[in-house]
């Protein structure tokens, strides 16, 4: 069962039903942070600001197309929070809150879908996709950008047991969304069918077809999944170690290119940045670095320590530059 409240400056609207308590005692909270001006040659951060979640453990936030509210994705108690920002990116208010709900385990897995766990939103300015690991679904809720709140239609993608939806992305031109899902480790390739929703096109592997060690890993497989060009699509497989690399046709149709080492344990997140491909290794505190040689990306041995690296992103206030004169392991 899913339904939806709003929360503003502390009144709540008569139709609405009463904002959830928290399931946990503990107080969750995200942090706002921007570099701090005065301190631009070292590069610290300074906290501006501090809101509650809502929920615990957030793992993803996101910020929809206008800028004028952020998304707040809570895993462990499977809710959602929505905060108007201010002119300066400042969460002000809470605008909804969404707490999804479930009736007994997914029979697929039931140790990691024992209850929902919602790990991805996303807003295409008429809709919030919502990632339920838990529940098996992608939620899509209509979108009310003049008071940030999410309408429940009953709309939502479903997959096979045990698949676990993760993280997605939508083509450029916004016709085809790739659900990448973690306990199986496969990308689900969706298209765009106008007004009357998404239809699956096909599905495909993350990991080698031989490759057998879900249970070993906690059935947590594929972590991250981003376009690095307009034909190149690529996911991170944290048990396997390793990034699958996938060519994209005119249609949105997926072939696997490669699928390389990643140079370390536990890959979480990548980018592409100066023509040179970067994986955070969760595991052993480290980002390989690799090049490309015609379509596909080979290893340049050069390794940088990282204390437990997960996400990944290039600053825009200077340009990234990549050392390779001295390589340190």
């Amino acid at each position: 069962m899913l339904w939806s409240s709003g929360l503003r400056t502390g009144v709540r609207p008569p139709s609405a039903p009463p904002l959830p308590r928290p399931p946990y005692r503990k107080i969750w909270w995200f942090y706002v942070v921007c570099r701090a001006r005065h301190d631009e040659e070292d590069g610290h951060l300074k906290m501006i600001a501090r809101v509650s979640t809502g929920g615990a453990d957030p793992c993803h936030i996101s910020i929809t197309p206008d800028n004028r509210y952020l998304m707040v994705s809570n895993y462990t108690s499977g809710s959602l929070a929505v905060y108007e920002l201010d002119q300066n990116g400042i969460p002000k208010l809470m605008t909804d809150y969404i707490q999804h709900r479930m009736d007994g385990r997914q029979k697929g897995n039931p140790v990691r879908q024992e209850a929902p766990h919602i790990h991805l939103s996303l807003c295409d300015r008429n809709n919030v996709y919502v990632n339920d690991l838990g529940m098996n679904k992608v939620f899509i809720y209509d979108w009310d950008s003049e008071r940030g709140r999410l309408i429940d239609r009953r709309k939502f993608l479903d997959f096979p047991d045990g698949s676990g939806p993760r993280h997605l992305v939508f083509s450029k031109d916004g016709h085809y969304l790739y659900v990448l899902c973690e306990l199986n480790a496969t990308i689900h390739v969706f298209q765009k069918l106008g007004n009357a929703g998404w239809r699956r096109r096909h599905v495909v592997s993350t990991v080698p077809e031989d490759f057998e060690d879900f249970q070993k890993y906690d059935w947590s497989i594929a972590a991250a999944i981003h376009f690095v060009d307009s034909r190149t699509l690529c996911a991170s497989n944290r048990g396997h170690n390793s990034l699958a690399v996938f060519s994209v046709d005119g249609s949105g149709q997926l072939s696997n290119r490669q699928i390389i080492p990643s140079g370390g344990e536990t890959p979480r997140d990548f980018m592409i940045t100066d023509g040179f491909l970067l994986i955070a290794n969760q595991g052993r505190g480290a980002v390989s670095i690799f090049n490309k040689t015609l379509d596909c990306y080979c290893t340049t041995g050069i390794i940088r320590k990282a204390n437990y690296p997960t996400c990944i992103c290039k600053t825009v206030q200077r340009p990234c530059s990549i050392d390779l004169s001295r390589p340190s392991r």
